[in-house]
């Protein structure tokens, strides 16, 4: 007889393409988020190279395959188990133009020691992470929002001390 205080679970089959969950760091993630799925009743299974399986409560299955895209991405396990508990979201900036001006576009963003990437993340309270042309930032709406414009300045070639300095006037 089903206990019906059980919460409701569902199976969900994550495609993961363009995921690459054949990396030993996206493995190894994996591994990491079944550790913190298990204290929400959730467990995540690879099933091939592209595909996962996921059970888990019906209404955390969203923030699951959102979490399995972050981990894709080297977001920690940690970080990831915050963005699950709190009311977070993620965006994804793609960095377009040549290679050089790609590399260019990602090093302004970073900074000098990733005092700009820093900066940013200060003032606009969001989390950001940088992976090949792709800049995923992680935190509210209006932290995402001011971050996002302010990556897109940068990147579209705006001058970083008055893009810092109207982050902080907002």
């Amino acid at each position: 007889m089903p206990n019906s205080s059980m919460p409701k679970r569902d199976v969900a089959e994550i495609g993961t393409q363009p995921l690459s969950i054949t990396s030993e760091r996206v493995m190894n993630s994996i591994a990491r988020l079944n550790v913190l799925l298990q204290k929400r009743s959730a467990h995540l299974e690879r099933i091939t190279d592209t595909t996962l399986m996921l059970s888990a409560p019906r209404h955390l299955i969203p923030k699951i395959v959102d979490a399995v895209r972050l981990a894709d991405f080297g977001v920690s396990a940690e970080r990831i188990d915050e963005f699950i508990e709190k009311e977070e979201y993620y965006d994804v900036v793609a960095v377009s133009g040549s290679k050089h001006e790609i590399q260019r576009s990602i090093g302004r963003i970073i900074g000098r020691r990733g005092k700009i990437k820093k900066t940013i993340e200060e003032l606009t309270g969001a989390d950001i992470y940088i992976r090949d042309n792709s800049v995923l930032i992680l935190g509210t709406f209006e932290s995402i929002e001011k971050a996002r414009n302010a990556v897109l300045g940068i990147a579209q070639g705006k001058p970083q001390g008055p893009v810092l300095r109207s982050l902080g006037e907002g």
